[in-house]
């Protein structure tokens, strides 16, 4: 997964029509709307502000969009697309329409949707980020040394009781099969995204 590093601004025109894109980090919904307010204010005389958004809820990712008053499937779903083909999160793209006076029609309408958003996303600066899931591990010593082989940096998160090993870290998805394939039992407590 990839997350955006910086503010990114495009620029179409189709039939006399003006898209212009923007994409975010945006990491929740409160944050979402602070941008959307801005913008309604900022392009107070557009016809229509468009977007869609990619962000972990703590849970899972969140996809959300809006085709504010397009034709439905027209706008935010397209703009979801290059958000979902660029496997990005924590990102809002958001294309602001100014309507030339000329008609596009759905297909054309949904191709400079997702133009649009296709551009701002390719420009932007992009970062991986890792899903990893806090975990309590409970292990005898012989485990321990297993486990330290496979996992970097494990000791420093080892806490030492007479004859048992408490473990608490962030662990990827990879990591965690690694470590059910020698400790059968292991404590889920949160995920976090990590760049």
């Amino acid at each position: 997964m990839l997350t955006v590093l910086n503010k990114t601004e495009s620029k179409i025109v189709v039939n006399r029509s003006k898209f212009l894109g923007f994409v975010f980090c945006c990491s929740s919904l409160e944050e979402r709307e602070s941008i959307l307010n801005n913008f309604k204010k900022e392009f107070y005389s557009a016809t229509h502000i468009c977007f869609a958004q990619a962000f972990w809820d703590g849970k899972a990712v969140s996809y959300i969009s809006s085709d504010d008053r397009e034709p439905s499937g027209t706008a935010g779903v397209q703009i979801l697309n290059s958000i979902k083909e660029n496997n990005l999160i924590n990102v809002l793209c958001i294309v602001v329409r100014y309507f030339g006076g000329v008609k596009l029609g759905a297909q054309n309408l949904s191709k400079a949707y997702k133009q649009c958003a296709d551009e701002a996303i390719r420009i932007t600066q992009k970062k991986e980020v890792e899903l990893k899931t806090k975990c309590v591990i409970n292990c005898d010593y012989n485990i321990f040394n297993k486990l330290c082989k496979i996992l970097q940096n494990i000791k420093n998160d080892a806490n030492f009781f007479n004859d048992k090993i408490t473990i608490e870290t962030m662990l990827s998805n990879d990591e965690i099969e690694k470590v059910k394939s020698i400790v059968p039992n292991i404590d889920i407590l949160d995920n976090k995204l990590f760049c």
